[in-house]
């Protein structure tokens, strides 16, 4: 259980979402898995292994609390956008970590690769594609702010 956490933590911290750099953002928000729902829904095995893990733990979407990287003020249009990684609780023993590639657009359809001026007043949209993720019994490291420390 321990080296899996260790995976999830180095994977975490060192794999970039693909395209545009989320761990640049600075900010993470809470959110719960109803407001994940239209993403999950996209890749059936995942919807279907989330609807599962709520059944065996007796919870609706929105007790499913969930979080992750988000755009903060500076953001003309993006300001509190939540984008991947995210990190959803269903149970002490139960958690799911979420990457997807992430794509930052402005109104022309070209797209910016990290955080800048520019992208902060340009960006109008993001797109989430290509969704992998990971069950584990325990929270990977560095999301104790959302863990309770653990």
């Amino acid at each position: 259980m321990k080296r899996t956490a260790i995976v999830f933590a180095a994977l975490l911290l060192t794999e970039p979402a693909q395209g545009f750099d989320t761990r640049q953002l600075g900010q993470v928000g809470s959110t719960d898995m109803e407001d994940l729902a239209p993403l999950v829904a996209k890749t059936p095995k995942l919807k279907a292994e989330v609807d599962l893990a709520r059944a065996e733990v007796k919870k609706e979407e929105v007790q499913v609390k969930c979080a992750g990287p988000r755009f903060p003020g500076p953001w003309k249009e993006l300001n509190g956008v939540r984008v991947a990684p995210y990190l959803c609780k269903f149970a002490d023993d139960k958690w799911l970590l979420i990457r997807a590639d992430v794509r930052v657009i402005d109104k022309r359809g070209r797209a910016f690769e990290k955080p800048s001026k520019q992208a902060m007043k340009h960006a109008v949209d993001v797109t989430e594609t290509k969704l992998r993720w990971e069950w584990s019994a325990k929270p990977p490291e560095g999301w104790g702010w959302f863990t309770g420390g653990r």
